[in-house]
């Protein structure tokens, strides 16, 4: 009885001891496959997680929605964008023209040709792992204007109809450079780590 009792511990303790050192050897595998920032990264913020309060994960919930949804509709209504806006009216044409393609290709253009010129000059690295393809659609994006391009629209014409035609031209502008950078950025390839380089090779 006794010695079946011992048997029966050691071999629970054996199995928990393989069972832990399966684990250990699992670990390492990870942290091998990907860069050691990447997985101390990826833990804290799951460590991170699980030590905030409900009100912070509630916050967190609504981030996004605040700031993506409340706070363009608050500057949409703030800045007082009228939609019967004649842009046939002399004058407003250009000033649509203008601002679309200041937040189309203006932007993107000048972010490109900038950073370009920093890694030139050797005072920027261009991130490795970043096709330039998604860095272009990222610049697209940049042309999204809204609550600063609205109130510079006001602040360039005070007021009157040539204001609410530069309005237009930012709301289209952007809607344009959005549909765009998010159509290079999902045609662009997938990002290369170097675990994954070292595994293609």
């Amino acid at each position: 009885g006794p010695l079946l009792a011992q048997a029966a511990t050691a071999l629970a303790a054996l199995e928990h001891a393989e069972s832990e050192a399966r684990r250990a050897a699992g670990a390492t595998r990870r942290v091998e496959q990907e860069p050691i920032w990447d997985w101390a990264s990826r833990n804290l913020s799951a460590a991170s997680e699980r030590l905030l309060s409900p009100a912070d994960r509630a916050e967190r919930a609504v981030a996004p929605w605040a700031a993506y949804v409340v706070l363009p509709l608050f500057a949409f209504s703030a800045t007082g964008v009228a939609l019967n806006v004649d842009l046939h009216a002399p004058g407003s044409a250009p000033i649509l023209l203008g601002v679309v393609l200041g937040l189309v290709v203006g932007k993107p253009l000048g972010i490109s040709l900038a950073a370009l010129l920093a890694v030139k000059a050797k005072v920027g690295v261009f991130p490795e792992d970043v096709p330039a393809r998604a860095f272009v659609g990222a610049a697209c994006l940049c042309g999204v204007g809204d609550t600063v391009a609205l109130l510079m629209a006001d602040q360039a014409f005070t007021g009157g109809p040539f204001a609410a035609t530069a309005k237009i031209g930012v709301l289209a502008g952007s809607a344009v450079a959005a549909a765009l950078g998010a159509l290079i950025i999902a045609t662009a390839p997938p990002p290369t780590t170097p675990a994954a380089a070292e595994a293609g090779a």
